[in-house]
C-alpha cells in the first residue's frame, strides 16, 4: 500500500505539482485495495511562482516547518 502512495505523489510530481496536504484522511483505499490520492485543494504549481504561505493541517506540519 505504501508503494501506491509513493507513486501517486511521484505522478503529481512529474506533472509539476506539489500535494502540499498529505494526511490519512487524504488517502483513500479503492475496492482493490490500492491507495488513491485525493484533496488537491492546496495543491501547488512546482514551476509556477514562488509560494511562501504556510498551509496544511498544523497538526500534520513537521515541527521545524511550524
Amino acid at each position: 500500500m505504501l508503494w501506491d502512495l509513493t507513486m501517486a505523489l511521484e505522478l503529481v510530481h512529474s506533472r509539476g505539482f506539489l500535494h502540499r496536504d498529505v494526511k490519512p484522511e487524504n488517502v483513500l483505499i479503492d475496492e482493490d485495495g490500492s491507495l488513491v490520492l485525493c484533496d488537491f485543494d492546496l495543491a501547488h504549481a512546482k514551476h509556477g511562482p514562488e509560494c511562501s504561505t504556510l498551509l496544511g493541517t498544523r497538526s500534520y506540519l513537521a515541527p521545524e516547518v511550524a
